[in-house]
């Protein structure tokens, strides 16, 4: 009985480890982009899980997405944009009738892209990760409930309030 239990022990604990290392090491995948004016909205697939995952990847791929796709795409009369990463998920839905149900806890809201002309193009709220400069050059990271504030070195630091 004592040697089973070993044994379902390790096994559990490799399990975890396992699981573990697959989130660690998967990649990001940047599924499309669409800009207006200056909100720029990436749909993505393997963005981290965490909101320091989060901030690693921005820290790490925000020089890549401007150069290679023109984001964040700035207004040019306030310097102000905005970036919203949503998660592609099993890939783009078709719109959903909302239900008005008083009784129905279960809404699953969407957000829809107008620029993809098929009926599958929308994507499950909420938004995995936001980011945007306010118009006195403040940097904004939101992450669920947590904010964070890029300082013009770069660095980023926690925030009480966006």
């Amino acid at each position: 009985m004592r040697g089973s239990f070993k044994f379902a022990a390790i096994f559990v604990s490799l399990l975890v480890v396992i699981v573990a290392l697959c989130f660690y090491f998967r990649k990001t995948a940047i599924i499309d982009i669409f800009t207006h004016r200056d909100a720029s909205d990436i749909v993505v697939s393997g963005f981290p899980l965490t909101a320091q995952g989060k901030i690693n990847w921005w820290s790490g791929h925000q020089q890549e997405l401007k150069a290679r796709y023109k984001v964040p795409h700035a207004d040019r009369t306030y310097g102000t944009w905005t970036i919203r990463f949503w998660d592609i998920g099993s890939g783009y839905q078709a719109i959903q009738a909302r239900n008005d149900n008083f009784f129905s806890f279960s809404e699953n809201e969407q957000y829809c892209f107008s620029e993809i002309k098929y009926e599958k193009r929308c994507v499950n709220k909420p938004v995995l990760f936001e980011v945007s400069r306010s118009m006195d050059g403040i940097v904004t990271l939101t992450a669920g409930d947590n904010y964070y504030r890029q300082q013009t070195n770069g660095e980023i630091i926690a925030s009480s309030a966006p």
